[in-house]
């Protein structure tokens, strides 16, 4: 019965370990092993170092709401479910699946519009072009 509620707490509590380690070791350098790496997110460096950033707010934040209603529905639900304890592991790892399509989403939002305006500061930096007229 222990063993169902520990690893229906850890597949909930998922999304809280990789927003942690995303926020305080997060990968350096782009690769397409760790890391939130999409084609979005792997357009420069800039834009890789923000979208960790946001992923691992998004994450805690997922976590700073959702840990506490599963504690709760467990809670309630517990003595009706005891029959049946497989449900419990299960609604863990619903919730912890739950928190990746709001990260994926609101992540590549924001690492769209960042990107668009790291381009767009880069294209005002740059000096007009001056036209020469040949030497005749």
């Amino acid at each position: 019965m222990f063993g169902h509620y520990f690893g229906a707490w850890i597949c909930a509590a998922a999304p809280l370990i990789a927003g942690l380690i995303l926020k305080f070791f997060p990968p350096k350098k782009i690769n397409h092993i760790l890391g939130f790496g999409t084609r979005r997110t792997m357009v420069n460096q800039e834009t890789w170092v923000y979208s960790h950033k946001v992923c691992a707010n998004c994450l805690l934040i997922y976590c700073a709401v959702s840990l506490p209603i599963f504690a709760a529905l467990l809670a309630i639900f517990s003595r009706l479910i005891e029959s049946q304890l497989a449900y419990v592991f299960l609604y863990g790892v619903g919730f912890g699946l739950l928190a990746v399509v709001p990260t994926t989403i609101i992540v590549q939002i924001k690492a769209k519009k960042f990107s668009d305006k790291l381009a767009e500061q880069k294209e005002s930096v740059l000096p007009e072009p001056v036209e020469f007229e040949p030497k005749t």
